[in-house]
């Protein structure tokens, strides 16, 4: 759900000993395929930093990995072994519902965490040996168990709810064993892009 005119900010940091100012900030992105140069004109103490919002905006509509790298060019820099950042941004789809996802086509979920053993593919576990439809279905190891001290996620597509008329309604097919008081899972949502997230019970 990016936008044509996503903002650009950097975080600048003066490791010098003394302060420093009139020098060019660059994001490129993909290689250069966007390119932005500006001026900071701001003076940056010693040991100090500077977030700075260039006046242009990035261009991030099409869904897909956007690779930016960012720097500065300071004529006077005794070290430009640290003067560069990169960062990845993935824009996703945006999905309305309703919308219903069985695991046999477009894979539009991601595995995130530590230790993670979600699989997608056909089960053949002594529990989990089969899909509810289809072959597919996304299981913590197709095969046998999960992951000892895995904290680890299933992520959805993310989805736009502005047209939705009353609350949203999730439900989908589980089947589980975990180990008692030590193991346990839970649904989670966020409306920040996955900045923070917060736990959905069930309906009652």
């Amino acid at each position: 759900g990016l936008s044509a005119t996503e903002p650009i900010q950097v975080q600048v940091n003066n490791y010098g000993s003394q302060s420093a100012n009139n020098f060019d900030v660059i994001v490129a992105i993909n290689g250069g395929a966007q390119f932005y140069s500006e001026t900071v004109t701001a003076s940056i103490p010693a040991q100090d930093s500077l977030i700075y919002t260039f006046t242009a905006t990035a261009n991030l509509t099409t869904v897909g990995n956007y690779d930016l790298t960012a720097y500065t060019n300071y004529a006077v820099d005794g070290n430009n072994n640290n003067d560069t950042a990169n960062q990845l941004i993935v824009a996703e789809p945006l999905f309305q519902p309703p919308y219903l996802d069985d695991f046999e086509g477009i894979n539009n979920w991601k595995i995130e965490g530590t230790n993670p053993s979600w699989q997608l593919g056909s089960p053949t576990g002594t529990f989990i040996n089969s899909a509810v439809s289809g072959s597919n279905a996304y299981v913590t190891n197709l095969s046998g168990n999960y992951n000892i001290n895995e904290i680890s996620y299933l992520v959805s597509p993310c989805f736009d709810f502005s047209q939705v008329i009353g609350d949203p309604i999730v439900s989908f097919q589980l089947n589980h064993i975990t180990e008692i008081v030590y193991d346990f899972l839970t649904l989670e949502s966020s409306i920040d892009n996955g900045v923070s997230w917060q736990r959905v019970d069930s309906a009652s």
